[in-house]
């Protein structure tokens, strides 16, 4: 019952970090309009990448709380796959449209790769997939320097799907991947 209780703790912690995020980005974004309004000659094409990140940071925040309630349903044994067919190069451009406006404000290269041919379909929950990768992702954007590298692969391995996000940031110390782990 400690360990349970310890590990609710963690998760309300984790909970907590991770819903500032797209909360602190949207003020931000809000701060910069507000300048650049109050400025003398506002540009608008930079009112409107603060705009665009307004609402990826509120498609974030709608997105981490859906999960949340999945994560609730989980607990309760009422949890749905939905899978479909969709091919790597769909996931891959819905990844780079989500976090497009970070990659260009940090200049990361976002590099996508697949082992299937081209215009393959695999069988995925694709809402279930995106949300983890969005995270892996958003954790890589986060801890990438600027000009840095972020990368996706999809291999197919004895008839499964191996998909790997690889970052050239700081990593993650060894004393903290047991516990993330």
């Amino acid at each position: 019952k400690k360990k349970k209780m310890k590990l609710k703790n963690r998760l309300i912690a984790m909970v907590s970090h991770d819903s500032k995020t797209p909360i602190g980005s949207i003020k931000i974004a809000n701060e910069l309009i507000r300048g650049e309004l109050q400025g003398d000659d506002p540009d608008l094409k930079d009112i409107f990448k603060y705009i665009e990140l307004i609402e990826i940071s509120a498609d974030s925040h709608a997105r981490f709380l859906d999960n949340m309630l999945t994560l609730a349903r989980f607990d309760d044994g009422e949890i749905h796959v939905n899978k479909r067919e969709v091919t790597p190069e769909d996931i891959f451009y819905k990844l780079a449209k989500n976090h497009r406006i970070y990659f260009e404000m940090k200049g990361i290269e976002f590099i996508t790769n697949s082992d299937l041919p081209t215009g393959s379909k695999i069988n995925v929950d694709v809402e279930k997939m995106i949300s983890v990768l969005n995270n892996l992702i958003q954790n890589s954007i986060k801890f990438t320097k600027q000009d840095g590298k972020i990368e996706v692969d999809l291999k197919e391995k004895k008839g499964k799907y191996l998909i790997t996000v690889k970052d050239n940031g700081v990593g993650i110390a060894e004393a903290q991947k047991e516990t993330i782990f």
